[in-house]
């Protein structure tokens, strides 16, 4: 018996993983880095920069939250 195997198919799991794992990396970083800038800034003083870092950290996990709304999707239709 042969086994075939579609390395296309092996290939854009590997590349999309890989990309969807990056991502995820970089958008948990920047609801990090936004939320502990925020919480420094804000004791400092410096109020507008808080605020703007804050919502940089509100915005990373919504978009954080939807990649693994995305995923759960993904799984539960295939």
């Amino acid at each position: 018996m042969t086994a075939v195997v579609d390395f296309h198919a092996l290939f854009e799991v590997v590349y999309v993983s890989l990309a969807l794992g990056l991502l995820v990396a970089v958008t948990f970083s920047a609801i990090l880095y936004g939320a502990i800038r925020s919480m420094d800034l804000r004791r400092e003083g410096h109020g507008a920069a808080a605020v703007g870092l804050a919502f940089v950290a509100a915005v990373a996990a919504t978009g954080l939250a939807a990649i693994v709304v995305y995923g759960f999707n993904v799984i539960t239709t295939k």
